[in-house]
């Protein structure tokens, strides 16, 4: 029996280029305020910044506990 060759492309299509570029921009700009309100108000920014930790690390532990 021989081998069948079979070609998988799995290349991401031209439209995920624009989407990484748009999400880097973004991230830059909101990092840039982040750090803006850090020096700003430091007590604001570290509460929100704990909540937000908190937040996504309880999210991302709940979902590896159960899948």
């Amino acid at each position: 029996m021989s081998a069948a060759h079979v070609h998988l492309d799995l290349t991401p299509p031209p439209v995920v280029k624009s989407i990484e570029r748009r999400s880097l921009v973004f991230g830059l700009i909101f990092a840039a305020i982040s750090l803006v309100i850090a020096f700003i108000r430091p007590d604001q920014f570290f509460r929100a910044y704990l909540l937000g930790y908190m937040c996504w690390l309880g999210w991302l532990l709940g979902r590896w506990r159960f899948s």
